[in-house]
């Protein structure tokens, strides 16, 4: 197994607590309110560009729900979605897939790799790509989730012209040196939180997985391997976030796995769609976009009514919430002290 970079998992894991105390202590909010100006000053020059693609929605469904949802995982405009549908994204734990998110901007770098014929070692290639990913980073307001997975990106791009492949832990480190260093407060927002909290669990869980199963022989179907990617990620993601989304917000989402079967291939063909609707006059793509984010709405607002769907009124302490998280770590220092291999000694 590949050994790990503490150094740059100490940093990480410090940043996420500070963050996470300082929150709980201060709560600065002259300076979150400075830096969403600042976000919407930056991404004001793409608002002409995004009230056009949002008027385009409106011709398509009289749907307040679908419009609002479309518009939110597209253009990342939440301000029109009601009440009703934010609670049964949150209860199903698809609040996620609601606001933009380092796995929207993943999603749409993927199709652009596809599309290019997956041409790392390309400059003009990948001039190309990340130009795209900033430009829609900037056309949906540069949120704090979005702006850490272009920087990902554009690192590991980096890395591919050179020939040199990136530690995830460590590019992730980068980005979160570069995100506190453009913005001493960023340490507060809840996206920040949420998503390098994620990430980094995501990084540590999902090789420590690969060890444990043998792919070769249970997932050599690529439909069978695709789900248990799916389910590795959104279980090791969950691990990461649950702890402060019930700090932040009180909840978890018991069926948070079975939810994301659903919102994730979901939200890949409303991106994929999006595009093709922006940059095609075909109003039948557009059609087919709708059905999909109703058929979404739908089935997730049937999930909201199982029983038990979520489970409301946690709130842990700040000082609870930090040694859940030691907890976590001291389980994961166990099983990667089982999974070494004893050396033989001669």
């Amino acid at each position: 197994m590949r050994r790990l970079h503490f150094t740059a998992l100490l940093g990480l894991t410090i940043c996420l607590m500070v963050g996470l105390i300082l929150y709980n202590g201060l709560k600065p909010e002259n300076e979150r309110a400075r830096r969403y100006s600042q976000n919407r000053h930056t991404s004001r020059a793409m608002d002409g560009y995004r009230h056009m693609m949002a008027e385009r929605y409106a011709m398509l469904t009289t749907d307040e729900a679908d419009r609002s949802v479309l518009a939110a995982m597209t253009l990342g405009e939440k301000k029109a979605v009601g009440k009703d549908v934010r609670r049964i994204y949150s209860v199903t734990g698809a609040a996620h897939v609601l606001a933009l998110s380092g796995l929207h901007l993943s999603i749409i770098y993927m199709l652009l790799m596809r599309l290019s014929l997956n041409r790392q070692r390309s400059v003009l290639v990948q001039t190309i790509i990340l130009s795209m990913v900033w430009g829609y980073t900037l056309l949906t307001g540069m949120a704090t989730s979005t702006v850490r997975s272009a920087i990902m990106l554009t690192v590991y791009s980096l890395l591919a012209l050179g020939g040199r492949r990136g530690y995830p832990l460590n590019v992730l480190a980068l980005t979160a040196l570069i995100l506190m260093i453009s913005d001493r407060t960023v340490v507060y927002d809840i996206g920040f939180q949420l998503s390098f909290a994620a990430v980094l669990s995501i990084v540590l869980i999902t090789p420590v997985v690969d060890e444990l199963v043998d792919k070769n022989r249970f997932l050599k179907y690529p439909v069978v391997k695709w789900l248990w990617d799916l389910m590795v990620v959104s279980v090791a993601a969950q691990i990461g976030v649950a702890p402060l989304l019930a700090y932040h917000f009180g909840t978890f989402s018991p069926y948070f796995l079975l939810t994301n079967f659903i919102a994730i291939p979901s939200v890949t063909i409303i991106l994929y769609l999006a595009l093709l609707f922006w940059v095609t006059p075909f109003d039948v793509v557009g059609q087919l976009l709708v059905g999909v984010v109703h058929i979404l709405n739908k089935v997730l607002a049937l999930l909201a009514q199982i029983p038990y769907s979520v489970i409301d009124h946690l709130h842990p302490t700040v000082v609870q919430t930090i040694l859940i998280y030691v907890g976590f770590g001291c389980w994961y220092a166990a099983i990667l002290k089982l999974l070494q291999k004893p050396q033989n000694v001669v």
